[in-house]
């Protein structure tokens, strides 16, 4: 196994690139870089789906549409090498987290997707993923890209991993909004654990910390990330970890919650090695380790 990395995550957050691949090398992991200004890999490069790799498509944003940040286009070259199956459905592979027996994606593809029927969209994707079963996942308030991977992990084949969305309570007082806000997250997260009971999961819950997010305006924002696409803050995401072998690259944003992920995921994957990595800059993009990185 090999994994990949953007050009872009090394232009703009070496520390990031850096922690991840000296810790891959010293597990004997060959890593390497891709020539793409798009941080995103996990997202547009193509699907594992039972031994075989499927293109999907990569949607733009309206934005990216309209021109205003035509370097985070994904040329065609970036993936050709691989030799996967291209399709025509769209669907961002961070919203495909799964394992030997089952495939969560968000129900946002059928929003991707609306020349297709649902019926027909869904027969497609069982195929592809045939023997694994699909489980479609309601989409978190709010989210604009619908995508799996900050949402839930597997520690096992019979137990998930999901936020702990009573950290709601956390959130700053917001007149006349916050405690519909808190409603809202709460009823998320009872939808959210419903189709997982349903499916026979054990749900365990890990710190969630985006009621912390730093505030900031689209100007400052612009300011400090002028190379970003949407403003689309995944801060306290610590979900978004990602899992090679027996390490955790686990999301850090110099919060008191940084030190109760690493004791949850000590706890939960004992003898695992746990490393963390300053995600607070690359969070406030939309995405976290996860999201930048893709093996094959």
């Amino acid at each position: 196994m090999k994994v990949y990395m953007s050009r872009a995550l090394w232009e703009h957050f070496p520390h990031i690139f850096n922690t991840i691949e000296s810790k891959l090398l010293e597990k004997g992991i060959k890593c390497e870089t891709l020539p793409c200004e798009n941080l995103w890999i996990r997202d547009y490069m193509p699907v594992h789906t039972d031994g075989k790799l499927i293109k999907f498509q990569y949607k733009m944003t309206s934005a990216m549409e309209r021109g205003k940040f035509s370097q985070l286009h994904v040329p065609t070259d970036i993936w050709a090498p691989f030799n996967a199956k291209v399709v025509d459905y769209a669907l961002d592979g961070g919203n495909v987290v799964q394992n030997d027996e089952h495939v969560f994606i968000t129900e946002m593809v059928f929003k991707r997707n609306p020349m297709y029927s649902q019926p027909d969209l869904k027969q497609f994707l069982k195929d592809i993923f045939f023997p694994k079963k699909i489980i479609y996942l309601p989409v978190e308030p709010g989210d604009d890209l619908g995508h799996a991977d900050g949402l839930i992990k597997f520690k096992n084949e019979k137990t998930v991993i999901i936020n702990d969305y009573s950290k709601t309570k956390t959130m700053p007082k917001m007149p006349k909004v916050s405690k519909a806000l808190k409603k809202c997250w709460k009823e998320y997260s009872g939808k959210l654990e419903k189709v997982l009971a349903s499916n026979g999961f054990m749900v365990l819950k890990m710190p969630w910390a985006y009621a912390q997010c730093p505030k900031l305006s689209e100007a400052a924002f612009r300011e400090k990330y002028p190379f970003a696409d949407e403003k689309n803050e995944g801060y306290g995401y610590y979900i978004n970890y990602y899992q090679v072998d027996d390490t955790i690259f686990c999301p850090q944003f110099g919060i008191k919650d940084d030190m109760s992920t690493r004791i949850f995921l000590s706890h939960y994957f004992p003898g695992y090695d746990i490393v963390g990595v300053d995600c607070a800059d690359l969070s406030m993009l939309g995405g976290l380790i996860n999201c930048v990185t893709w093996e094959n």
